[in-house]
């Protein structure tokens, strides 16, 4: 009875705790009213510091390869990038999914993924 006695504020206390820790999610900004962004000087960085480094999307890894010289191609060829839809385009679903984030090591920061998505708003250009 005496460790029941423990148990319960403990519980409620976690429980408190996980209602604290949500975040709301950053609004997305009008990409269209935005300078352009480049898949060479803005995107790929992202995906060479947290994709292609981690030895996950580098050349003879897994498909697509974010390298500069292939990001690209494969992000089209793979069909990841939909210009129309692009918060439904997979690669801002896996990006941006909770449980099982790409990359592994937890969703990157809320700059990186618009930066990625505004690139895919505006148009998924090899730029």
């Amino acid at each position: 009875m005496k460790a029941l006695k423990l148990i319960i504020p403990a519980m409620l206390l976690l429980f408190a705790a996980c209602v604290y820790d949500y975040e709301e999610p950053t609004e997305i900004p009008d990409f269209d009213e935005m300078d352009p962004i480049s898949l060479s000087e803005d995107v790929v960085p992202i995906f060479e510091a947290n994709c292609v480094v981690a030895g996950c999307h580098g050349e003879g890894g897994v498909p697509p390869v974010l390298t500069a010289e292939q990001a690209y191609n494969d992000l089209h060829d793979f069909e990841q990038v939909d210009v129309d839809n692009p918060q439904d385009s997979i690669l801002y679903q896996r990006m941006t999914d909770s449980a099982r984030p790409m990359p592994p090591a937890g969703v990157l920061p809320q700059d990186d993924l618009n930066t990625v998505l505004g690139w895919i708003a505006q148009g998924a250009q090899d730029n």
